[in-house]
């Protein structure tokens, strides 16, 4: 296969964290980039947010394709999409493409049933991208799939050393020895069941194009698909994908925001890391665009990987040195050299990955931890910072206005209303009403000054109630009007995380 003969490629989870990265890296290889997304909106604004590449960029609606309950053969029924169906929307995106970068898949850890939720989605997710890759018309010719270190780790393997004589790396050929049966089973938790979910999924892929006749094989052979498989650990670094909010971060970007918000005062203990391994996502997403251009590549899998390990504890040391350059970090707990809880997080030296391989052959370097947090902590406090001016949104306001709120806020202003003015503009200096010290009132009747000062007074303490209730209409409404923009800006927040765009690993929520 000649490097020249892909000039478009249909990247799924493209709205995604590690998507937008790797749609930048094929941008800057000046190939044209169909961007595939279940929300229109994040791939507007995906697309707007690129001008420069506007000419090399259209945009893929997708149906969820990895949906359908039937498992692979064998695990519960053959796969219900059905060649000419348009899988999902999967063979109109796939027009004029030569390569596929498939990032997306299901995540989650809220799992009531491991099998529908994690498993099956992601099987079938590839299943349908395979089909609609060997339609007649397909012109895709190579795929690369974003796998994951989970596909591979053996953690009885590790688990069961006990000396440095038993340290041993993880290469491209070791695989997680996750059976389909105990990652379904209801007792497995939901981070085991979603290693198996990667382990199988990657390896329907396989199946398909090695032609190998297994109990992964559903399609017809077709030779000329070649694939290509990347098994990234935790990833962290920038976003360049739609995100309106620090809520709508990554979940493993959160995890460094939360190192710096226990660095800065709040209540908490720093994270755990599962394993000391991790990879700058600018880093991952030039290893998918070299895995996708590169002749030499094709049918190999690789672990990309950076040579430093990582703790939580090691971030918060990172972090907390930006407070000595000026960046913004102005208020630190305890005041301290040392970070809160940056002590006591052993880094598990038991076994190594290797990811020099994927460095060597796919021509990337590596960039280091300390570039990787603190570029994501500078930008994720701009966001911050812009959170406050969105609209409906309360400056300072930790959450939407409630019912107590709205109560409390009329209270006071009818009360600081009726101090600052309303009985002062009532009197004059001798204490008798301003201005109504009259022989012969407005009505033209003759009352003694006695009587008109209690007729005054009566008038007046109408007038000030209709002012009151006047002030108190108006603070309604506006506050209710604040209440209804707030509602309406933390439902979009929700409704956007909720969207089923994909989160760390590209993956698909």
């Amino acid at each position: 296969m000649e490097t020249n003969t892909i000039t478009k490629v249909l990247v799924t989870g493209s709205t995604g964290f590690i998507g937008a990265h790797v749609v930048d890296a094929l941008l800057h290889r000046g190939l044209s980039v169909c961007c595939a997304t279940r929300s229109r909106k994040k791939g507007n604004a995906l697309i707007a947010a690129r001008p420069t590449y506007k000419d090399n960029l259209s945009l893929a609606i997708l149906e969820d394709f990895s949906s359908e309950s039937a498992g692979p053969e064998g695990w519960g029924g053959p796969v219900k999409y059905q060649a000419g169906n348009g899988y999902g929307g999967l063979e109109d995106a796939l027009h004029g493409c030569q390569g596929v970068v498939h990032c997306a898949s299901p995540f989650t850890y809220d799992t009531q049933d491991n099998e529908k939720e994690l498993l099956l989605p992601a099987i079938n997710g590839v299943r349908a991208l395979l089909g609609a890759c060997s339609s007649p018309t397909s012109t895709v010719r190579r795929i690369v799939l974003t796998s994951s270190f989970a596909s591979i780790i053996d953690t009885d393997r590790h688990d069961s050393i006990t000396g440095e004589e038993g340290y041993f790396t993880y290469t491209a050929e070791d695989w997680n020895p996750l059976s389909y049966e105990e990652a379904a089973a209801p007792y497995t938790s939901a981070v085991v069941a979603y290693r198996g979910s990667k382990k199988f999924a990657e390896s329907e892929a396989w199946g398909f194009v090695n032609r190998n006749g297994g109990r992964y094989r559903t399609w017809e052979e077709r030779g000329n698909v070649e694939l290509v498989v990347i098994c990234p650990p935790m990833t962290f670094g920038p976003v360049v994908h739609p995100v309106d909010s620090i809520a709508q971060l990554n979940e493993s970007n959160k995890m460094l925001w939360q190192v710096r918000n226990v660095l800065m005062g709040e209540e908490g203990n720093l994270p755990v890391s599962r394993v000391p391994f991790w990879v700058d996502v600018r880093d991952l997403a030039a290893a998918h665009a070299e895995a996708l251009i590169r002749p030499e590549v094709v049918g190999k899998r690789y672990i990309v990987s950076s040579p430093e390990r990582f703790s939580y504890g090691i971030a918060a040391r990172v972090i907390s040195k930006l407070k000595k350059t000026g960046d913004g970090f102005d208020t630190w707990k305890d005041g301290g050299e040392e970070p809160v809880g940056g002590k006591g997080q052993e880094i598990d030296m038991r076994y190594g990955l290797d990811g020099a391989t994927a460095e060597r052959e796919l021509g990337i370097t590596y960039k280091g931890f300390t570039e990787c947090v603190e570029d994501l902590i500078k930008q994720v406090e701009g966001i911050e910072d812009e959170e406050g001016e969105k609209k409906g949104k309360i400056v300072g306001a930790e959450k939407p206005l409630d019912n107590q709120d709205v109560g409390q806020a009329i209270t006071r202003e009818m009360e600081g209303q009726e101090k600052r003015g309303v009985d002062a503009a009532a009197s004059d200096t001798n204490g008798s009403p301003k201005g109504r010290n009259l022989e012969v009132d407005q009505e033209g009747d003759m009352r003694t000054p006695r009587e008109n000062e209690v007729k005054e007074a009566e008038t007046w303490e109408k007038v000030r109630e209709e002012a009151m209730q006047q002030i108190a209409i108006k603070k309604i409404e506006e506050t209710q009007e604040a209440i209804h923009a707030n509602e309406q800006y933390w439902l979009e927040r929700e409704l956007d995380a909720r969207m089923g765009e994909p989160d760390s690993t590209g993956n698909w929520k």
